[in-house]
């Protein structure tokens, strides 16, 4: 085998090449019959799967051995059925043939064996080009509702070529915008309140220190949170951490919640640093059986915000 004919085989690009792979293995195993053909995925995980089940019994082939031109599995089993025994002496890992199967290992009263080929998800686009994945977006007066949907490509060709095809933990990017909620609630005094203690601190120039003192004298009167900048800071920041803002999200249909974490650009307010989003990772599955899957996240931006908004004294909310 050519060094080309190699590098094809590594790393495969999608079930397309799967489903080739599965055609060259029937025709390697000429005098077994293929029983079934299936691949699971696993995207939580990085893997997939290539499962195949072969009557051996009642001719062998003639070739006494039979290389798989396979080069990044991860780990290759061969079990007899019904007994479930591993029969490790069968297989070989070869740097130039791949994958070799020794049928003088098989014992001779073994009638079907099941073969199982674990790689690893390498290419990037593997996913894309099996699924079609889609998020829209729907704003309510309380809520924000985003709507998920997932389904196979080319579902016949799928049914045609394989008994059985599992995606498990295909994951979701859901980006749920915060920015110009935060901005709006964030009371203006509040704002200026930390910009001027912070021009207070970093400014050498006496006659700018005593300026700034007076703004800093004038925008206390009458504000509560003066002297209590830190606190205030360290509440905004406890609402944002993801374990307290996934309080704020519902996910219903056949998906399931997963992570959330700060995402997307930042804004910055003196002293402290915000996030404009927040990146929610949603999860479904999918099987020929059931090949699409839909749900819906709910954001309920209200409750957010009224959260949001109690942080700060109502007299300082209402100040221009």
């Amino acid at each position: 085998m050519s060094y080309e004919d190699k590098k094809v085989k590594i790393g495969i690009r999608d079930v397309g090449e799967i489903i080739k792979l599965f055609d060259n293995l029937s025709g390697r195993f000429k005098a077994f019959n293929v029983l079934s053909k299936g691949v699971n995925i696993n995207v939580s995980q990085g893997y997939y799967e290539l499962e195949s089940g072969f009557d051996v019994r009642p001719n062998r082939p003639l070739a006494r051995v039979i290389k798989l031109p396979i080069f990044d599995a991860v780990n290759v089993q061969l079990t007899s059925l019904p007994s479930l025994k591993v029969i490790d002496d069968a297989i070989i890992i070869d740097e130039n043939d791949g994958i070799v199967l020794s049928l003088d290992s098989i014992p001779g009263d073994v009638e079907t064996i099941l073969l199982n080929i674990r790689c690893l998800l390498r290419h990037p686009r593997f996913l894309e080009r099996l699924v079609y994945k889609k998020v829209q977006t729907e704003p309510r007066k309380n809520i924000t509702s985003y709507w998920m949907s997932a389904q196979f490509k080319h579902l016949d060709a799928l049914k045609q070529k394989l008994n059985s095809l599992r995606v498990d933990d295909l994951d979701f990017l859901v980006q749920v915008h915060i920015q110009q909620s935060i901005k709006d609630i964030i009371p203006y005094p509040f704002i200026r309140q930390l910009e001027v203690g912070k021009a207070l601190l970093q400014t050498r120039d006496r006659e700018l220190k005593i300026k700034l003192a007076r703004d800093h004298l004038r925008l206390a009167r009458g504000n509560k949170l003066v002297g209590r900048e830190e606190e205030v800071i360290e509440k905004v920041e406890d609402l944002l951490k993801p374990s307290n803002f996934e309080t704020y999200l519902d996910v219903l249909g056949q998906f399931y919640f997963y992570d959330c974490f700060h995402g997307g650009s930042f804004f910055r307010i003196p002293n402290f640093v915000l996030p404009s989003e927040m990146r929610v990772i949603t999860k479904t599955n999918l099987t020929l059986e059931e090949p699409a899957s839909k749900g819906e996240l709910q954001y309920d931006r209200k409750k957010f915000q009224d959260d949001f908004e109690n942080i700060f004294p109502e007299k300082i909310r209402k100040k221009k």
